[in-house]
């Protein structure tokens, strides 16, 4: 919990509610209800800290009231009072460590309504995340405040549109979260922030929007998104990562990227091996990660599919069962690539993500010049379909010739 969510004033009016007097006390008191609010109506809870490394220096950076002592002393008054629930100390799944968590009680819900006005969005649209994924201060340089001027820029923009989801399974609502195949959707979140790793020139990609979290493989739920009620398309950079390292080496590739000839693993499995070769730091990682992976999505598969959730053993016997046919496929991998074989197993990625974001960045603006608004993901972006996809296909084959010096391939979905 980084208090992403605004507490409108009629809050204030709830005298109920523990308020305190302590400008400080009552902004953390006040992001807390917001924060719970925002979940109300799904399965989904807010985890938070409660250890007091954690907040040494955030306030700084989060916002008033984002103290070790606030905090725990407002989710304690809260609870106790009855408007939330807390429940402390349990293992996360997907999460690292222990972790705290909180949800609204149903007489909370009862006095604000599930369909309160909350307001989205962080105190500064630039994050900067330092090597262990904490919060760090953000550098005062030009490059980021023109980064923050077009962020702000397109959120303004993006809250002059409507997104909505054209799905039959799907009761739609404007105002309120819903769960969508699983996973916790709110249309109220319409703004974006940056997250650069521990440099301006790692990172640097979109994040906050709830329709990059649709299931688009098996669902293809982004192809359901309305803007203005209005059909969408999603111009993006194929193959942009790999494509990117040839073409910043000074090369040209023609052909599939990752059409490789292997005995068990076809394309799908190809493309997320080179996806791990350009992000891992070493071989052996990558491996690991990649034969993990295929084990995740096996056991998702199963839950899928009605079945029980698999054990940690049977999820680590079907990675080590991979294992061999992954190296081969590596190796089939890496001299398809031999070219820019030295960049792979660098870590790459995060740098690739910097250059993408600029040239996605310098898209969305030109579209913006022209009065086109595009919902962005990372090396794509979402808008109507028709004269406004056209645009932000010629913008992002622009940027990306203006950026890298050379001519990338633009696909759409």
């Amino acid at each position: 919990m980084i208090f992403r969510w605004t507490v409108p004033g009629c809050f204030r009016d709830h005298r109920d509610l523990p308020w305190t007097g302590n400008g400080d006390r009552d902004h953390a008191v006040a992001s807390i209800l917001a924060e719970a609010m925002s979940v109300a109506g799904t399965e989904q809870r807010i985890s938070v800290s409660l250890r007091r490394e954690w907040y040494v220096r955030r306030s700084g950076i989060v916002g008033r009231g984002y103290t070790y002592q606030h905090v725990r002393g407002a989710l304690e008054s809260l609870h106790a009072a009855g408007w939330i629930h807390v429940l402390k100390g349990v293992a996360m799944e997907g999460g690292s460590g222990i972790q705290t968590t909180f949800w609204p009680t149903q007489k909370l819900v009862d006095l604000i309504g599930i369909e309160v006005a909350l307001v989205y969005g962080l105190r500064d649209p630039i994050v900067m995340r330092d090597t262990d994924g904490q919060m760090m201060p953000v550098p005062d340089t030009r490059e980021l405040e023109r980064r923050r001027r077009h962020i702000e820029r397109l959120n303004e923009a993006m809250r002059g549109i409507v997104v909505s989801l054209d799905a039959p399974d799907v009761a739609w609502t404007q105002t309120a979260p819903m769960m969508i195949d699983g996973r916790a959707y709110d249309p109220r979140r319409n703004q974006a922030h940056a997250v650069y790793n521990a440099s301006t020139k790692a990172g640097g990609r979109l994040y906050g929007m709830p329709y990059q979290t649709l299931s688009n493989r098996t669902m293809k739920r982004r192809g359901q998104l309305r803007i203005d009620g209005a059909p969408v398309d999603e111009p993006d950079i194929s193959g942009c990562h790999p494509r990117m390292l040839y073409h910043l080496s000074g090369l040209d590739f023609d052909g599939d990227l990752y059409a490789v000839s292997h005995p068990t693993f076809g394309r799908d499995e190809a493309k997320l091996a080179t996806q791990i070769l350009i992000n891992a730091s070493g071989e052996q990682s990558a491996l690991l990660a990649f034969c993990y992976r295929l084990a995740s999505q096996a056991a998702k598969a199963q839950i899928d599919a009605g079945g029980p959730r698999m054990t940690q053993a049977e999820v680590d016997a079907i990675a080590k069962g991979h294992r061999i046919g992954a190296k081969a496929l590596f190796e089939a991998l890496k001299a398809k690539h031999a070219p820019i074989g030295d960049t792979l197993f660098t870590g790459a990625g995060i740098r690739l993500q910097y250059e993408e974001s600029m040239v996605m960045t310098a898209a969305a603006a030109a579209c913006l010049n022209r009065g086109v608004v595009s919902l962005p993901m990372h090396d794509s972006a979402i808008t109507k379909a028709g004269s406004d996809a056209s645009l932000m296909r010629g913008a992002m084959h622009d940027a990306y010739l203006q950026r890298v010096g050379k001519a990338p391939l633009i696909g759409g979905h």
